[in-house]
């Protein structure tokens, strides 16, 4: 088990078994949202997996943390939803091994990477949409984007919607991207 991994697991071992609620962007978006397919990156103990799975969409979520996607699968049943969930860690060459291709992804409070918006990109159908949030101040800077530093990130995506928000001392670059045919 990696250093990351274990940081992880310990940080939702922690906390209080409440199934986490979604984000204000993820609720803003969900009509714009493509419905279907949902692959929900660094899910954490599912906060956006949980609110879209209620939503109808079908939901595989995937994050480093063993201990959130148990939290994940226990929340899911107590809500009466269903949620595949894979563990994997974003930071490797090939973090999630999928052929399958997505209706929707989404991808909250975390920095992509080029190299993993480039995979993601491979696992949209066309048409297909992207969420993504991400910090650009208040915490530690390697962990943030420059804002509006997505806008022009790769041809294939389109944006649909942009919005820097301030909350509780942090900011968040907020995307949602179309897959171009």
């Amino acid at each position: 088990m990696s250093h990351d991994q274990e940081k992880w697991d310990q940080r939702y071992r922690d906390k209080p078994m409440q199934a986490p609620a979604p984000s204000e962007f993820i609720r803003e978006i969900l009509p714009q949202l493509k419905h279907g397919t949902l692959l929900d990156i660094a899910s954490g103990d599912g906060s956006t997996s949980l609110f879209l799975a209620q939503q109808g969409f079908k939901v595989t979520a995937a994050d480093i943390s063993a201990t959130a996607l148990q939290r994940q699968t226990q929340f899911a049943s107590a809500l009466g939803v269903e949620i595949e969930t894979l563990c994997c860690d974003l930071n490797t060459a090939e973090p999630l091994a999928t052929d399958t291709p997505y209706d929707c992804i989404t991808l909250t409070r975390y920095r992509p990477s080029q190299a993993l918006i480039t995979q993601i990109i491979s696992w949209l159908k066309p048409e297909a949409t992207l969420a993504i949030s991400a910090f650009t101040a208040g915490i530690n800077p390697r962990f943030c984007l420059r804002p509006g530093e997505l806008k022009n990130t790769h041809p294939k995506l389109e944006l649909v919607y942009y919005r820097n928000r301030k909350s509780n001392g942090s900011a968040l670059d907020e995307y949602l991207f179309r897959r171009r045919t």
